[in-house]
């Protein structure tokens, strides 16, 4: 046993960790309880673990009580005090009761302060069990999956992002061919394909966060670049280091930084890739679309330099931009980046290449008939989409601010 990582997992999960995994209450100890509740249970119950089951419940009992006993109080008051003035000015709810339903919601279901706002359920906290959480999310996702009866060779198919690009192309689908795969700790140099291509985007061959991912680009000064999470790297020893660390993390893939349709470019602040996130879904035996959304980036935060994006819905059968809906949580510099990019897009204008699109989303799902749900990224550049990668965790909360809860969809249907 490596004692080491098992060291490192529970600091992780049960040190670093601020809630259970899961929605958890007393409540579930009671014989009579509706559908979602019995739903929560499940997904907290039967959560990925790695410890035996007596061990994980004395963890996770350590995990409530800090949480009922510190944390819903210190996070809930956090909350309020950041979001609940303009909720106050907007809605007309005292800032009393939004502290109130937020910090019961927080008690009583272990649930996030910042998803009571994201979900409004300060005016309905009726509705919070027909959301899915992202503390849920493993647990949902294999539960979906598991109904229609995941394998293993699909889940490492669509994780491998280098066999699943060339598999896709097989069938027709768009995608990004990398210029290289190198293994782990290889001994590369990025000037060898810079001088193939001007600009460079290095990431991972697995995984879905992006971590060490980068962009690379030749200038006088040297090789330069920025990492996905907003780092600039300012000179070639910078480049390097990062490159390294990127090359001890896993197999690493070499491609062209994807440059944006002509049409769209101008929605981006900067030469960033806007992408296009597409969920299909099996319904039946029939695929359709759940969730499209364009994200465009918007810049750089000032306070930490990370990325952050404009996010608008895309009307499945038309491909025409809709306006999100004010969830309680866009700042004024969202709204002012809002109204840019409305008038430099006419709202029933469609998004160029939409129905290609639609059509290589669907056709690369059907290679995955067990995986209930996949989230597609692409780029739409000047010669159509490409396709960056398909994801089977996609997280559930933007698509629940679009079209309801999860949850009261399935008792809905």
């Amino acid at each position: 046993m490596n004692w080491a990582k098992v060291a490192d997992y529970l600091k992780r999960e049960y040190v670093q960790r601020l809630m259970p995994h899961g929605l958890l209450s007393w409540r579930y100890l009671l014989p009579a309880q509706d559908t979602r509740l019995q739903q929560h249970r499940q997904w907290w119950w039967h959560y990925p673990r790695r410890l035996p089951r007596g061990l994980w419940l004395l963890l996770e009992l350590w995990l409530w009580l800090r949480w009922v006993g510190y944390g819903a109080w210190r996070a809930s008051w956090r909350t309020v005090r950041q979001l609940g003035p303009a909720v106050a000015a907007r809605e007309g709810l005292p800032l009393t009761q939004q502290g109130l339903r937020t910090l019961r919601l927080a008690l009583c279901w272990c649930m996030p302060p910042l998803d009571v706002y994201r979900f409004k359920l300060y005016r309905q906290p009726e509705a919070a069990l027909d959301y899915v959480y992202d503390l849920e999310l493993p647990s949902y996702h294999r539960w979906r999956n598991t109904a229609r009866g995941l394998t293993q060779a699909s889940m490492r198919l669509l994780q491998d992002k280098q066999q699943q690009a060339e598999i896709l192309a097989t069938d027709g689908v768009p995608t990004v061919q990398a210029l290289a795969c190198l293994p782990r700790n290889a001994k590369a140099r990025l000037t060898d394909w810079l001088g193939v291509k001007p600009v460079l985007f290095c990431k991972t061959r697995s995984g879905s966060r992006g971590q060490g991912a980068m962009t690379v680009w030749a200038s006088p000064q040297g090789i330069q670049g920025r990492m996905l999470d907003g780092q600039h790297l300012e000179n070639p020893a910078a480049v390097e280091k990062a490159w390294q660390a990127l090359l001890a993390l896993d197999d690493v893939l070499v491609q062209e930084r994807l440059s944006n349709h002509p049409a769209l470019a101008p929605l981006a602040a900067g030469e960033d890739a806007i992408t296009v996130r597409f969920i299909s879904q099996w319904h039946g035996e029939q695929l359709v679309c759940y969730c499209a959304t364009l994200e465009i980036p918007a810049g750089h935060s000032a306070k930490n330099g990370h990325p952050w994006y404009i996010i608008l819905p895309i009307a499945a059968h038309s491909g025409c931009l809709q306006d999100f809906p004010d969830d309680g949580l866009m700042t004024e510099q969202v709204r002012t980046q809002l109204q840019r990019i409305k008038t430099l897009w006419r709202s029933e204008a469609p998004l160029p290449h939409w129905h290609d699109l639609v059509t290589a989303s669907y056709r690369a799902h059907q290679r995955f008939p067990d995986i209930w749900g996949i989230a597609w990224d692409w780029v739409m550049t000047p010669e159509g989409p490409r396709l960056l990668e398909g994801n089977s965790g996609w997280g559930t909360a933007t698509p629940q601010i679009l079209n309801g809860g999860l949850l009261a969809r399935s008792s809905a249907g």
